[in-house]
């Protein structure tokens, strides 16, 4: 590939720079570059995860530039002063010969203007790619430390930029590396000599930004639901031991012998040896708590592991599923209800969120308690509500509030006692937005609104404000007391809910209420706390005969019979499983009426669609995967039921996975019956995620299931080899003492599938369950006639083909 002259340049100026030996670091306010994998695997700036290119980097270190490749890292270096450098050539010449480095002269003089830095990228990435207005030239602002050396930015000047939104430079003593510099010998002996006075500047200025409000949102240790069972699995060992520093450090070795911390980590294993790295990624080995001592000692951290202990329990006991009483490990109601075999982990999620407040004892950002009184899902709800009664009173259409509303109203609400004043304000941000025509003058309202209504947020950028929207509606969609609507862009209350919503508005203000520290704890432990408003008899009648009309007018809708129902007593337990039942019942008749209308042409094409492109739905992969994998065996063929585990809304909606305990999909046939398991994963943790828990659930549904013939569909992106060489051994030879019939596709294989159901419906032929039945036998059967895993991997694709060959011939 031929490098862009102009990036050439720049790299002879840094080489020239480096041989000079007197920079070893240079502070870039912004970088842009990509193929941030091979870059990462130097510098270690991202998790192994994060795929995105990153647009908000406020500092970062780049040690040798002469090492960079410009075929495989692109940079470009910008400011807002948009200065003019018409002759580039010129520019990186003055740059050259220089022969006294100053450290704000080189600062200035890597400034490239908006124009050139078109250039470069357009160069790149192909024409047109950045345009002038284009919000990737924009920079985050992120957090203040020390401003040109050793000048503390004051408070004011700090509300100024946040007002503005301006681009600054952002130094730290810490980062500096250039003491051989004598304009960075100067400065460092400044900074020394006005140390003490520094310090009470910074106390200062540290105690005015913890004024400043702050934007609630879903704590980052509670987004991965399953990433907090198995921590508490693993505390679950432990219960009964005293919490000190000993069983701390006992509880983080815990976690990495069960491969739940530190596992297929790139950045945990950055200090290990290779040694100890290929002993973890060994996953036939079982790691012992010695060996897990020994790994966290190799790390070798600064201040102990006892601390790493400290942090991975404290997510439980926020959530309440774990507490420590009389100085021991105890697992709360809650926890042990999330380690039961049929937990809900939106259940889970609504008893927490309706207790969840601020202030509260455990949080000392939310603390000032002249600024927060509020529970943030229970304000929520009176938000949206609010909301809806005002657009009623004025005529206006009643729809909930979008996500964009909910992140400018939603996450600023702090305090009970503003919802209606959220809600006035909200509406009429509405108004003014829906009275613009054009779409760029409604997106410079959008943005003009946002800095001038959250200038007074210490953590509004640009960055947390989406990222803590979705997150939190992700969460809150959990609970099934929010619903989607608007094609996705709207939240509202969920209407099968309304009777339970509207009684906790009634008896819920969304106030904070006051605790001590254990108290608090205690109360978030407790499942039973608080006394649900609607759990008495009355208001359960309601809800039982509000739901059993449902029920009824989906029957009619689909012309069925009535199913028989009726309550045999009105005690509170049996009113509250009664109530379960019908909602089971009422999720049946959503799947048979889904089934309906998957059998529509346009909705295989819609299917087909969402699977091609099942990384860029609005849902988060691997939800998405089980939902359009369900969808798609609907339409496959003529099955008596398909049953997703998955957590799903009162609408029938996918909002999270399946729990870890169950099959992800269970399909009933006249004939056979079976199971379908679901992954987005492709590498090694394929196999450590998927291979013995998918022959687990699988012989466990065999062992219950109502025919003799059971089959297991797979289906992942793509099968990794660790994977299939474990299905076959079941396949071939036996898993607990017999074979089991697996049936590894990817989801190019299922796509190609509901292609040719396209064809046979368009053709008006059907396609029945022992049709299929007929093409699983035969990827089973390989097994007699292929040598091994690789072969039999190879040869599914030609039973595909004349499988679909067959059917569309004859």
């Amino acid at each position: 590939m031929k490098v862009d002259p102009y990036l050439q340049k720049l790299n002879d100026v840094f080489e020239k720079l480096n041989s000079s030996n007197k920079l070893h670091k240079i502070n870039l306010t912004y970088v842009f570059f990509y193929n941030f994998q091979s870059f990462n695997k130097q510098y270690k700036f991202f998790s192994k995860n994060d795929n995105s290119i990153k647009f908000d980097l406020s500092l970062l270190s780049i040690y040798s530039f002469s090492k960079l490749d410009y075929r495989k890292q692109r940079f470009v270096f910008i400011n807002l002063k948009k200065e003019e450098y018409i002759n580039v050539e010129k520019y990186i010449k003055q740059i050259q010969n220089m022969s006294n480095i100053d450290l704000n002269t080189l600062i200035d003089k890597l400034i490239v203007n908006y124009q050139f830095m078109m250039k470069l990228i357009n160069s790149i990435y192909g024409n047109s790619i950045l345009k002038e207005d284009d919000k990737r030239l924009k920079l985050c602002f992120h957090t203040i430390k020390l401003i040109q050396v050793s000048q503390l930015i004051n408070f004011q000047e700090y509300l100024e930029i946040k007002r503005n939104r301006q681009l600054f430079i952002i130094s730290n003593i810490d980062w500096f590396g250039l003491d051989d510099l004598n304009f960075f010998n100067e400065k460092f002996q400044e900074l020394n000599n006005n140390l003490p006075q520094l310090k009470k500047e910074l106390l200062k200025f540290r105690k005015q930004r913890k004024s400043m409000k702050k934007l609630w949102s879903i704590a980052t240790a509670v987004r991965n639901p399953e990433r907090l069972r198995n921590f508490l699995i693993t505390l679950k060992e432990m219960e009964g031991e005293v919490w000190n520093s000993q069983s701390q450090e006992e509880f983080q070795a815990r976690l990495v012998k069960n491969r739940f911390y530190g596992y297929s980590n790139g950045q945990f294993y950055s200090t290990l040896s290779q040694a100890t790295v290929q002993l973890i990624e060994n996953l036939n080995h079982h790691i012992s708590l010695t060996e897990a001592f020994n790994i966290l000692r190799e790390k070798n951290y600064p201040e102990g592991f006892a601390i790493r202990g400290r942090t991975s329990y404290k997510p439980l006991e926020k959530v309440g599923l774990a507490f420590i009483q009389n100085g021991k490990i105890k697992i709360s109601s809650l926890g042990n209800y999330l380690l039961g075999d049929n937990y809900d982990i939106g259940e889970i999620f609504f008893r927490s969120f309706i207790k969840w407040q601020y202030p509260n004892p455990e949080s000392r950002d939310f603390s000032n308690q002249s600024i927060y009184n509020i529970k943030p899902f229970i304000a929520t709800l009176h938000l949206i509500n609010e909301v809806n009664k005002i657009c009623e009173q004025r005529n206006l259409r009643v729809k909930g509030i979008s996500k964009q509303e909910f992140m400018i109203f939603g996450q600023s609400l702090l305090h009970y006692q503003d919802i209606s004043l959220q809600a006035e304000r909200l509406v009429e941000f509405r108004i003014t937005l829906d009275s613009l025509q054009n779409s760029d003058e409604k997106k410079e309202y959008i943005i003009n609104y946002i800095a001038n209504f959250l200038s007074e947020f210490d953590n509004a950028t640009d960055g947390n404000l989406h990222d803590y929207a979705d997150n939190t509606i992700r969460y809150f969609r959990l609970t099934r007391y929010i619903t989607v609507r608007g094609g996705g862009f709207y939240i509202d209350l969920e209407p099968r809910r309304m009777i339970e919503i509207q009684k906790l508005l009634e008896t819920d203000n969304a106030s904070a209420k006051e605790f001590t520290r254990d108290d608090y704890i205690a109360y978030m432990s407790d499942i039973n706390q608080p006394i649900l408003p609607w759990e008495e008899k009355n208001e359960l009648l309601k809800i039982y005969r509000s739901t059993l009309d449902d029920i009824r007018n989906l029957e009619a809708q689909m012309s069925m019979d009535t199913y028989p129902f009726s309550l045999e007593n009105e005690e509170i337990e049996y009113l509250k499983s009664e109530i379960e039942k019908l909602r089971e019942y009422r999720h049946k008749l959503q799947n048979i009426e889904l089934k309906q209308q998957l059998q529509d042409v346009s909705q295989i094409d819609e299917v087909i669609d969402k699977l091609t492109n099942i990384r860029t739905q609005d849902l988060k992969p691997s939800i998405a995967l089980e939902k359009y994998i369900t969808h798609a065996l609907n339409i496959i063929n003529d099955a008596n039921e398909i049953k997703a585990n998955s957590i799903l809304s009162d609408d029938n909606d996918f909002i999270f996975t399946a729990p870890a305990n169950k099959p992800d999909i269970e399909c009933f046939y006249e004939s056979f019956n079976s199971v379908c398991e679901v992954t987005m994963l492709i590498n090694r943790d394929q196999w450590h995620n998927e291979g013995q828990p998918v022959m687990r659930h699988f012989r466990d549904f065999e062992n219950v299931s109502s025919h003799q013939d059971n089959y297991c569909l797979f289906v992942a992106p793509s099968m990794h080899r660790d994977t299939i060489n474990t299905f076959w051994m079941s396949v071939k030879y036996e898993y607990e003492g017999n074979p089991q019939k697996i049936i590894p596709l990817n989801i190019s294989q299922i796509i190609q599938i509901l292609e040719t159901i396209k064809t046979l419906k368009l053709q008006n032929k059907s396609f029945s369950h022992l049709m299929f039945k007929q093409f699983l036998d035969e990827i089973v059967g390989l097994k007699n006639s292929v040598a091994n895993s690789d072969e039999w991997l190879r040869t599914i694709p030609t039973v595909l083909n004349n499988f679909k060959q067959e059917l569309l011939c004859s």
